[in-house]
């Protein structure tokens, strides 16, 4: 996976081709269509990075430090995240590292069970469930 800073071509790629569970994320906790949430997400954070799988846009990451939570990690993948989910984690494990702050945390769909996985692997533990807009969501937290 190739890692550079997101463009607007590149949220507009994944836009057309976000995986849908994650579609509903953006839609669930954001109230946004797919380009306006990603946007969103790229504007509010501290830094954020496309990963390109086969020369194409495949996911957006990024992460924004607020103050009693510590650093939201958000992470939007296209359909094909399960031919390329062993280089994915390999490459935002070296994200994460460079995020700021000691403690990471992400809300994930839980219905959302490819971010569940991830997450998981990447040292993240659930730290309860809420409810948003009828859709059950849990925290994942991570200290580093």
């Amino acid at each position: 996976m190739k890692v550079r800073h997101v463009t607007d071509a590149d949220i507009a790629y994944l836009a057309r081709n976000l995986k849908d569970v994650d579609r509903a994320e953006v839609f669930h906790t954001m109230g946004e269509q797919p380009f306006e949430g990603i946007l969103a997400s790229v504007r509010s954070s501290d830094s954020s990075y496309a990963l390109s799988h086969a020369g194409k846009p495949a996911v957006a990451i990024g992460g924004h430090s607020t103050c009693a939570q510590g650093t939201l990690v958000w992470l939007l993948t296209d359909n094909d995240v399960r031919r390329y989910a062993s280089s994915l984690t390999r490459v935002t494990r070296e994200i994460l590292r460079g995020l700021q702050g000691k403690r990471l945390y992400n809300y994930v769909l839980k219905a959302n069970r490819t971010s569940v996985q991830w997450l998981q692997y990447l040292e993240f533990t659930q730290d309860g469930t809420f409810d948003i807009n009828g859709e059950i969501f849990l925290k994942m937290r991570r200290y580093l």
